[in-house]
C-alpha cells in the first residue's frame, strides 16, 4: 500500500480503536476475576460464620493469633498493650485521688512497748522515771505543755499575763473541764497540787523548783502566781500534771507513795485508766488506757492505748519484730541491725535538747587542768565520723553549751576542728614526748627505753588496765621534779549500747595521738553516786537534758559545783554574773545577747568537749498514721499530738 498522509492517519485510528477494544476486554476480564475473588471471600465468610456466629474471636481462637502475626506485628501489639495498661493505671490513680477521700476513723488499740515498769503514775513523783512520765502525760493535763514542734503552749490555760517586773503571772483556765470521774476541774485543784509539791511531807522531787513561789485563787478559773524574784523560764516550770483536790486531799502526805491512786490514777487528760495486769510476782505486765469521751480538747481517734513492759531494749525490739507491739519508746541507734521488716516501720527522728559532752575532773588527773591538753583532746576527736557511723547521721554536732536550734545560740562560735597534727603540737607544747614500747622491751622491766624505766610503764599500765606495748606520752623528769609522768586517762560513761560505741571511737581517736585510754562503763544504779559531789571520774562522757529554755544556770554556775549539775567543776566569775542576769531578765533580746557572750567564754576556756546532740529514735508501725512530731523536750512529749493519731481509715467516694 502506498504510504500517504491519509493512509497514515487511517492506520492510527484503526490501531486506537483496536487498543480501546483490548482495554475494554481487559477490564471485563479483571472485573470478572475480582468478582470471582469476592465470591470466594463471601463463601469463606459464610463458612467461618457457620462455625462461629460471633464477630469477635473467642479465647480459643485467640490462642492461634500468634501464628498469623509477624515478629514486627507482635512487637507493635505488645507496645500498644503496655501503653494501654500504663494509661489505665495512671487514669485510675488520678480518678481515685480525685473522687476517693480518706479520713481518720475512730477506733482501734495502739500498743506500745516500754522499757521498765510503772510505779508512780502521779505528777508529784513521775518526773524521775520515763515510764511513769509517759503514762502520766496521757492521763493528766498540765497548765502548759510542749507541742509537736517543741513549742510551749497552753493546755489547761486559756490565757495569761505577766507583770512588768516579771514577778507576777495571772493565768485563766479553760472552762467546763472535767476529771475522769465527772467532777469539775477548777483553780482549787491547781492550788492544791502546787501546795502538795511544796509540802516536804509529800517528798516530791519537784519541790526545789517551787521555792519562793506563792499561788492564790482569784476565782474558779483564775490564778495568780507570785515569785520572790523574776524568773524568765517560769512558764516552762508549769508543765507538771494537775491532781484532783477532792480525791487527794483525803490521802495522808506521808503515805502518798503507797496510795492505790498512783497506779489507778484519775486525771483530766485525753485517756483514762481502764485496767492493768500483773504476773505471779506482782510485776505489772500490761497497762490499758481508754479514751476520755469528755476530753476538753480534740478527742483522740484511737480508742485505747495499751502499754507492755520489758526489761531492756532488746526485748522490746523483739516484741516489735514479732508484731506484738505497734511501737517502742526510745530505741538505741545501735539496735537498728536487730530490726526485721524495716519497710513496715516508720523511723521518727525527733530533735531533743540533749547535749552530749566530755567533762573533765582535774582533781583526779592533774594534766586535765592544762588547757593545751584539753584542746589537744578536743582536736583529736572526729565528730563527723561519730555522728555518721554511730548515729547514721541522725545527730547534730555541738559547738558549745547551747544547741544550734535555740534562739540564744551564738552562730559565730567556731566549729570544732579535727586535726591530729594540731593535737600533737598542743601536747608537745606541754612538754610531752612520744615513746614507743615494744613487746621485746617488756621482757626486762628493769631496762630503760629512752631514759625511762620499763617498770614505770608497766606500773601505769596496770593502774589503768591498758596495754603496756605501744605509744606512750611521757613528760620526763627534771632535776627539780625528777619523776617521769605519763599521759593516761580513764573515760567514764553510762553503760548503754550507743554510749559504748561513742566511747570506743573516742578511745581510738585519743590513742591515735598517743594518749593511753581505759574505758569505765557505769551501770544506771552507779551514776548518781559516782557523779555526786565527789565526782569520781577523770573524763566523763555524759548526755545532759538542758531543757527548751537557754537557761543553763544549773549546769555552769559555780554555785552548782557541790550540789548541782555543774559536773565540769567550771568556775568563771563573768559567766556567773551573765547567768544570773539572764535568768532574771524580762527582755528576751537582752537575755539572748548575754547567752551568746556566755558561750564564747565557756568554749574559750575549754570548759568541756562539746560533741553532739543525738535525735530521739521513735519506732512505730506504718499502720499507725497521723504522727507529726518534730521535737521533744522530754521523751513523753512524743505523745503531745496523740489526738491526731489513727489506726483506721474511712474511704468515701465523691463526684
Amino acid at each position: 500500500m502506498k504510504f500517504t498522509k491519509n493512509n497514515f492517519f487511517r492506520s492510527v485510528r484503526k490501531t486506537k480503536n483496536n487498543l480501546s477494544r483490548f482495554f475494554v476486554y481487559l477490564n471485563f476480564f479483571n472485573k470478572d476475576k475480582q468478582d470471582i475473588k469476592q465470591n470466594h471471600l463471601d463463601l469463606n465468610r459464610k463458612l467461618v460464620y457457620s462455625l462461629s456466629t460471633k464477630k469477635l474471636p473467642n479465647s480459643e481462637q485467640l490462642r492461634y493469633l500468634g501464628k498469623f502475626l509477624s515478629p514486627k506485628e507482635r512487637k507493635i501489639i505488645q507496645i500498644c498493650a503496655l501503653v494501654l495498661v500504663v494509661n489505665l493505671v495512671f487514669l485510675s490513680v488520678i480518678f481515685f485521688k480525685k473522687h476517693i477521700i480518706s479520713s481518720p476513723l475512730s477506733g482501734g488499740t495502739y500498743i506500745e512497748g516500754l522499757v521498765g515498769s510503772p510505779k508512780y503514775i502521779n505528777p508529784l513523783y513521775s518526773s524521775n522515771r520515763d515510764v511513769d512520765m509517759d503514762i502520766a502525760s496521757l492521763v493528766f493535763s498540765s497548765l502548759f505543755k510542749y507541742n509537736e514542734k517543741g513549742e510551749l503552749v497552753g493546755d489547761l490555760v486559756d490565757s495569761w499575763q505577766k507583770s512588768d517586773d516579771g514577778k507576777e503571772y495571772t493565768l485563766v483556765l479553760k472552762q467546763n473541764i472535767s476529771w475522769h470521774n465527772g467532777d469539775k476541774l477548777s483553780a482549787d485543784d491547781v492550788v492544791f497540787t502546787i501546795q502538795a509539791i511544796k509540802n516536804p511531807k509529800f517528798r516530791s522531787p519537784l519541790r526545789n523548783s517551787f521555792s519562793g513561789l506563792e499561788v492564790e485563787k482569784i476565782n474558779e478559773n483564775t490564778l495568780r502566781f507570785k515569785l520572790a524574784q523574776s524568773y524568765a523560764p517560769f512558764l516552762g516550770v508549769l508543765t507538771f500534771g494537775i491532781l484532783p483536790k477532792n480525791i487527794w486531799e483525803a490521802v495522808i502526805p506521808e503515805s502518798a507513795t503507797l496510795a492505790e491512786l498512783n497506779l489507778k490514777p484519775i486525771g483530766s487528760g485525753p485517756f483514762k485508766f481502764k485496767s492493768l495486769t500483773k504476773n505471779k510476782n506482782g510485776e505489772i505486765k500490761t497497762y490499758l488506757l481508754e479514751v476520755n469521751p469528755d476530753y476538753y480538747n480534740q478527742k483522740p481517734y484511737i480508742s485505747e492505748v495499751s502499754f507492755k513492759f520489758f526489761p531492756d531494749s532488746m526485748s522490746a525490739i523483739k516484741a516489735l519484730n514479732d508484731n506484738s507491739v505497734d511501737g517502742i519508746s526510745y530505741s538505741p541507734f545501735s539496735s537498728r541491725k536487730d530490726l526485721f521488716a524495716k519497710n513496715s516501720l516508720n523511723f521518727h527522728h525527733l530533735n531533743q535538747p540533749q547535749l552530749t559532752a566530755i567533762f573533765f575532773n582535774s582533781k583526779n588527773n592533774e594534766f586535765l587542768a592544762d588547757q593545751n591538753i584539753r584542746q589537744a583532746l578536743d582536736l583529736a576527736i572526729d565528730r563527723e565520723l561519730i555522728v555518721n557511723e554511730v548515729f547514721n547521721g541522725q545527730a547534730r554536732e555541738a559547738r558549745g553549751p547551747i544547741l544550734s536550734d535555740s534562739p540564744a545560740f551564738n552562730p559565730d562560735l567556731k566549729k570544732a576542728n579535727y586535726s591530729v597534727s594540731e593535737a600533737e603540737e598542743k601536747i608537745s607544747e606541754s612538754g610531752f614526748v612520744k615513746i614507743s614500747l615494744t613487746d621485746d622491751n617488756l621482757l626486762n622491766k628493769d631496762s630503760e627505753v629512752e631514759g625511762v624505766l620499763v617498770s614505770k610503764f608497766l606500773e601505769k599500765a596496770s593502774d589503768y588496765g591498758v596495754e603496756a606495748a605501744g605509744t606512750w606520752l611521757v613528760k620526763k623528769g627534771t632535776k627539780k621534779n625528777p619523776e617521769d609522768k605519763f599521759l593516761v586517762l580513764s573515760l567514764t560513761y553510762p553503760d548503754s549500747a550507743d554510749n559504748a560505741l561513742v566511747a570506743g571511737k573516742i578511745q581510738e581517736h585519743w590513742q591515735a595521738i598517743g594518749v593511753k585510754v581505759s574505758l569505765k562503763p557505769l551501770l544506771p544504779s552507779q551514776i548518781s553516786s559516782e557523779l555526786a559531789s565527789e565526782k569520781n571520774f577523770e573524763a566523763l562522757l555524759f548526755g545532759e537534758n538542758i531543757g527548751a529554755d537557754p537557761d543553763v544556770y544549773a549546769f555552769w554556775h559555780s554555785s552548782q559545783i557541790s550540789e548541782g549539775l555543774n559536773i565540769a567543776n567550771y568556775s568563771n566569775q563573768e559567766v556567773d554574773k551573765i547567768l544570773e542576769n539572764a535568768r532574771f531578765s524580762t527582755d528576751d533580746n537582752s537575755r539572748f545577747t548575754d547567752y551568746r557572750r556566755f558561750q564564747e567564754l565557756v568554749t574559750n576556756d575549754q570548759g568541756a568537749i562539746f560533741l553532739f546532740s543525738p535525735n530521739y529514735l521513735y519506732l512505730q508501725v506504718k499502720k499507725l498514721r497521723g504522727f507529726n512530731g518534730v521535737s521533744i523536750v522530754e521523751p513523753s512529749d512524743r505523745f503531745s499530738s496523740i489526738s491526731n493519731w489513727y489506726l483506721r481509715v474511712n474511704h468515701r467516694f465523691v463526684w
